[in-house]
């Protein structure tokens, strides 16, 4: 027969000679039965914070997370609920990059440890930055700056919806504040769409929420001529089809 999870499960034997006389119970052993728990799935809050999802466990028992490669000691703890499902939720964000981890079970009246869980790999994304919306530009190389960076991330420029032309690009120096100058000139559009993304670990981040603003050049003036009566007329370049002069 094979045994079912409890802490403790208590065993007793008896003994039977050839001709069918039983020995008195032995005394009872106690001890825990607790099978590898089993990580079915991880969530990853917004700002960086897993939470890890499993089956497989003992009511009351309980659960503790471990990297598997790394640093040593439990990253998460949790509690098995009585449908033997549990969770483990980080206090604080897990720095960008790729984890491997296991669980095991810990007894609730024992002590005891159950064996290690199979390895379960997940990534943890840097945030996605946020534009601060210029509403309007008048150059083609301008500063954009934004919040939401990750000190020593990568943030890049795009249009939204066009990612193969990163507009500027640069690291994020300090704090969560970022400033980007455009080595890509942009066109003159009313709006132009931005998105971002940054890259920390080589782990890019989700896009930033798109922002849209104007980019509006000088006109230039070609030249004026007059009317008979004196009224000018005002020739130039350099306008968006359906700007107003």
């Amino acid at each position: 027969e094979t045994l079912w999870m409890a802490d403790p499960f208590t065993m007793t034997a008896s003994q039977t000679v050839n001709d069918g006389t039983p020995s008195d119970w032995a005394t009872p052993a106690s001890f825990a039965v607790l099978f590898k728990p089993v990580i079915s799935d991880v969530t990853v809050s917004a700002d960086g914070r897993p939470t890890v999802n499993g089956t497989g466990g003992l009511r009351d028992a309980t659960i503790e997370v471990y990297l598997y490669i790394g640093a040593g000691g439990v990253k998460l703890t949790g509690t098995v609920q009585p449908n033997g499902s549990w969770s483990a939720t980080a206090d604080a964000p897990w720095v960008p990059q790729t984890y491997m981890i296991y669980a095991r079970q810990i007894g609730k009246v024992t002590g005891m440890p159950s064996g290690l869980g199979e390895p379960y790999t997940f990534t943890v994304k840097p945030p996605k930055p946020t534009i601060t919306n210029p509403g309007v530009i008048r150059v083609p190389r301008p500063t954009i700056s934004g919040t939401g960076g990750v000190n020593g991330a990568l943030v890049k420029l795009y249009k939204h919806n066009v990612g193969s032309v990163v507009f500027g690009e640069d690291t994020v120096k300090s704090g969560d504040a970022w400033t980007v100058t455009l080595t890509q000139p942009l066109p003159m559009a009313d709006p132009f769409t931005m998105t971002a993304s940054q890259t920390l670990n080589n782990i890019p981040s989700d896009w930033a929420d798109p922002v849209s603003f104007a980019v509006l050049f000088k006109l230039v003036i070609a030249g004026i001529t007059f009317y008979p009566d004196g009224r000018p007329i005002v020739r130039g370049t350099g306008g968006l089809q359906g700007a107003t002069v």
